[in-house]
């Protein structure tokens, strides 16, 4: 199918995703949700090289809470 699992796909360092994920201007872990699941039009996808799960891949990588990760 093509699809890689979660446990063997290579991310982004935490410091370069949570730069791409401040750029996108989110408020609420509800609205990280949907914008992992496409529901901000304005916005672009997702890139396959960041987590939809922050918080179990940065776990000890960086990961403070979802307002750190959101920039808030």
């Amino acid at each position: 199918t093509g699809r890689i699992a979660d446990q063997n796909k290579e991310y982004r360092l935490f410091e370069e995703a949570q730069g791409f994920v401040h750029t996108l201007n989110l408020k609420s872990q509800k609205d990280w949700s949907a914008y992992c699941k496409g529901e901000f039009s304005h916005l672009p996808q997702i890139p396959p090289d960041i987590p939809r799960t922050p918080w179990q891949v940065y776990k000890d990588k960086g990961w403070k809470g979802i307002a750190d990760w959101l920039g808030y």
